[in-house]
């Protein structure tokens, strides 16, 4: 997200602000504004993954097309049946839809051919874990009124996995996916969350015969299932839909933090620089989502209480995808089992040695309506002292492609 200074923009906005006497005007305006954003007035509350087990969870009394009533817990024979009347679960690479065993083994079937026999598991999924989900991911259920829309039965049986992936936003307003796994024997199976530096391992084998565990992440989150060691690993996947286009309304805690904020801003206004500031949000998003304003978590929080004071004072807010391109010599950790190592090893598994190219990009410009916004093409986005609360250059790469020659290795970021 990038704040601009629009100066030339409201002249009565800038004659009141020149107007009001500030005591101690912060000299560094990056520093005194992310010193703000660390206070507890501006703290989320909130998680980029939800995970919480029931024990007494209604059976979900599941009918297939073409395989009937699925028991539960599953045993052998049936699940050589239902096997029957499924199909080996794709990925998404790129524009393409892949079936490959080696990233992702498998099986699936599609919501059409489900049906919930027992009336009480619909109503629990929409009066018991759909709040418990959206509250514990800081989603609003009022502001958008989610909702839970069935899309996959998921099957894993022993050697099944899936390689860290993120999810593809499956319809429009899609923001979060919710798996539930039922009750079935199995060990291994673990799933890995990976969000911002920070990164879970959900392991619920040790009660998997005897509970149904609910898990749910943000679209963007890395995860991953490792291999299952033994038994059936069954799962029902959901997708969380914004039912609506959320609403930023703001709900700091403190005025005291407000008026800091406005004393910063005020300070800045006063100032010839900094012309802008990038603020990088926790989450990733695509086009679409930045058009509706449909924001996750931390930063829809973030968003919705400072947009109202900078608008008072004249600042523009916009919604920025950029981009940093790295090349270079790359340290290399050198060769394990992909599928039996965690996520942070793995994604960690090439290191940028000294940085030879890099460029930069942006795209993708609206406001907070959803509105584009051309930006000047000669804006620089180099500078390290405009980004926080840390720069691009720190973030986990999103892409990074590998290659070796000569001896040497080169990895690109």
């Amino acid at each position: 997200m990038a704040w601009v200074d629009e100066n030339d923009s409201n002249s009565d906005i800038e004659e009141e602000a020149e107007e009001r006497a500030l005591e101690n005007p912060s000299t560094n305006i990056r520093k005194a504004l992310q010193r703000i954003f660390t206070k507890d007035g501006f703290k989320y509350i909130g998680s980029y993954y939800a995970s919480e087990s029931y024990p007494q969870a209604p059976n979900p009394q599941i009918r297939a097309e073409g395989v009937g009533m699925i028991t539960l817990p599953l045993t052998g024979a049936a699940v050589k049946h239902l096997i029957a009347g499924c199909k080996q679960a794709p990925f998404g690479k790129g524009e393409r839809t892949i079936v490959d065993k080696k990233v992702r083994d498998t099986w699936e079937m599609d919501a059409s051919k489900i049906t919930f026999t027992n009336p009480t598991w619909t109503k629990w999924i929409n009066t018991v874990i759909l709040p418990a989900v959206c509250e514990k991911l800081g989603v609003s259920i009022n502001a958008s009124k989610p909702r839970a829309e069935l899309y996959k039965l998921l099957l894993y049986e022993t050697g099944s996995h899936f390689l860290p992936h993120q999810d593809t936003a499956k319809t429009t307003g899609m923001f979060a996916t919710i798996v539930v796994i039922l009750p079935s024997q199995f060990t291994g199976g673990a799933l890995e969350l990976s969000h911002s530096g920070e990164h879970v391992t959900v392991d619920v084998s040790a009660m998997s015969s005897t509970s149904t565990h609910v898990v749910a992440w943000y679209t963007d989150v890395y995860h991953s299932v490792q291999p299952v060691e033994s038994g059936y690993r069954l799962a029902l996947s959901y997708n969380l839909v914004h039912s609506s286009v959320p609403s930023l309304k703001p709900s700091i805690r403190s005025n005291a933090n407000t008026q800091e904020l406005k004393h910063a801003l005020l300070s800045w206004k006063a100032r010839d620089s900094p012309t802008k500031l990038i603020y990088l949000m926790s989450h990733m998003y695509s086009y679409q989502e930045l058009r509706r304003v449909s924001l996750k978590g931390k930063d829809a929080y973030f968003v919705a209480n400072i947009r109202g004071v900078a608008k008072e004072l004249g600042f523009r807010l916009c919604l920025v995808n950029l981009e940093l391109h790295q090349s270079g010599p790359a340290i290399d950790f050198g060769d394990f089992d992909d599928y039996y190592y965690p996520i942070v090893r793995r994604r960690k598994r090439h290191e940028l040695g000294e940085v030879e190219e890099e460029s930069w990009s942006f795209d993708d410009a609206v406001d907070l309506y959803g509105n584009s916004v051309d930006l000047n093409e000669d804006i620089t986005l180099d500078d390290k002292d405009e980004y926080f609360p840390r720069t691009l250059a720190k973030t986990v790469p999103a892409e990074e492609e590998y290659e070796g020659y000569m001896g040497n290795v080169r990895v690109s970021f």
